[in-house]
């Protein structure tokens, strides 16, 4: 982009070590960021480098905030009726079964606490939680994305100024009442990138952690065939032996170099969590993955700060 443009590109370091965006994680840091502080596992370098942007720079984007515009690929993979709000949050909040996975006791209330969060925010009083529609369940992932994606916003509004044109309240509200069908292959967003800026079209794209290209006849994204296996078969053989010895001993040199990591940072993962005081507090048992590919690296990590900061919550 900073090419076609003829812009200063620059890249910003946020690599640190796990234990320290842990440590970070304390009542000083809640009260100056907010209880969201959380967000990326709470690294630090990545809240910091709003204080230190150049003066020049006076307005911030993510390039998020888009996704009630966007085609919500799993639900062909999940969703059938009957379907319930209970199989909703296990889908979107509890990737790949994680709070079974780590936890030996009390899973299920977890789950449960998530529904209600859920039911509360951002369900409505025409759906039936025992039977969500097609349109319910899209409606559902909107607000759900929408709710965290505004989280790097207000961090940056604090050194900058910043805003998602993408995601003001008019866009949202007319992309949530919009038709699924209408959404597939991204094609409102696609026809708004089209009119602001249709050179950015030009960029290659890079979406769902795949790559993808666009049809120009029909305005829609299209995802390889390699692209719609892996997102397809990834949650069926995840812990399975077959999915360890592929990603483990064939892929980790390849596609995932970073999976070499994985292992220490669950052991950073596991040894927080067993002596986290909310977990203590509540008598939660903690199982410990037999596997780095049992559970998603980024969601333990995530999950586990999301609990340390209940911990300064809690000695408030």
């Amino acid at each position: 982009m900073a090419e076609m443009f003829g812009k200063e590109f620059k890249l910003f370091d946020v690599s640190e070590e796990l234990e320290d965006s842990f440590d970070g994680i304390d009542k000083k840091y809640c009260d100056k960021y907010g209880e969201w502080v959380n967000i990326f596992a709470n690294n630090i370098k990545w809240k910091e480098m709003f204080e230190n942007l150049d003066k020049d720079i006076d307005f911030i984007n993510f390039g998020a905030m888009s996704q009630p515009l966007r085609e919500e690929v799993g639900l062909d993979v999940h969703y059938k009726r009957p379907y319930s709000i209970e199989q909703f949050v296990q889908n979107e909040c509890l990737h790949l079964n994680i709070a079974e996975k780590l936890f030996r006791s009390d899973a299920g209330k977890i789950a449960e606490l998530l529904c209600d969060a859920v039911k509360r925010n951002f369900a409505t009083s025409e759906m039936d939680l025992k039977d969500l529609t097609y349109e319910d369940y899209d409606h559902l992932v909107a607000e759900l994305f929408y709710a965290p994606e505004g989280w790097a916003y207000l961090v940056a509004n604090m050194f900058c100024y910043s805003f998602p044109p993408l995601g003001m309240k008019t866009i949202h509200d007319m992309a949530v009442s919009m038709k699924p069908e209408y959404k597939k292959g991204s094609r409102p967003h696609i026809e708004l990138i089209h009119r602001f800026c249709d050179d950015l079209l030009g960029v290659p794209f890079f979406t769902r952690h795949a790559y993808a290209k666009l049809d120009r006849k029909t305005g829609k994204i299209q995802f390889s065939l390699f692209s719609r296996a892996r997102r397809a078969l990834i949650p069926k053989l995840s812990g399975t032996w077959l999915f360890e010895k592929v990603a483990v001993g064939m892929l980790a040199n390849i596609i995932w170099p970073q999976m070499k990591e994985d292992k220490r940072i669950f052991e950073v993962c596991h040894n927080r969590l067993v002596h986290s005081k909310t977990v203590q507090k509540n008598h939660i048992e903690v199982n410990e993955p037999k596997s780095i590919t049992e559970i998603d690296v980024t969601a333990y990590a995530s999950t586990v700060a999301f609990i340390l900061m209940l911990d300064c919550i809690g000695e408030s």
